[in-house]
């Protein structure tokens, strides 16, 4: 098995771990794009808006993780997202605004490797496409 299939296994494990448990262990988000002030993001850039976000605020630490996107079917389809914990412990996403239903946030498994060698691999992986234990 190759470092790529190592590290797809390990996200793909933890991925439908989570599903399979409804999501319980998702890192609640505490706030969002349009409610903090003074903050225009572009959005469909979490990644640089998470790092514009650290330049402004040092103490801040970037959180790298998983969203469900979309149900296809018998999977379930994770975008790669990036939120930002605040040195007071918010988890905040400083790219989206407050959606109209709660999304979980899945912080990339430590096994799964480096989170930007994978989404901007060969190929990259910036979506991964999950089996849905429920899906019957």
């Amino acid at each position: 098995m190759t470092d790529l299939q190592t590290a797809l296994e390990a996200l793909r494990t933890a991925l439908g771990n989570a599903t399979a448990r409804q999501f319980v262990d998702a890192l609640p988000i505490n706030g969002y794009a349009d409610r903090l002030p003074g903050w225009s993001p572009r959005r469909n850039h979490c990644h640089e808006q998470v790092m514009l976000w650290l330049l402004l605020h040092p103490a801040d630490r970037a959180v790298r993780g998983w969203m469900p996107e979309c149900q296809l079917g018998h999977e379930v389809r994770f975008a790669a997202h990036s939120l930002v914990r605040t040195a007071g412990g918010h988890l905040i996403d400083v790219a989206f605004p407050t959606p109209a239903v709660e999304r979980p946030f899945i912080e990339h498994p430590p096994a799964a490797g480096d989170f930007f060698a994978l989404i901007h691999g060969d190929p990259p992986m910036h979506l991964i496409d999950v089996p849905d234990p429920d899906w019957s």
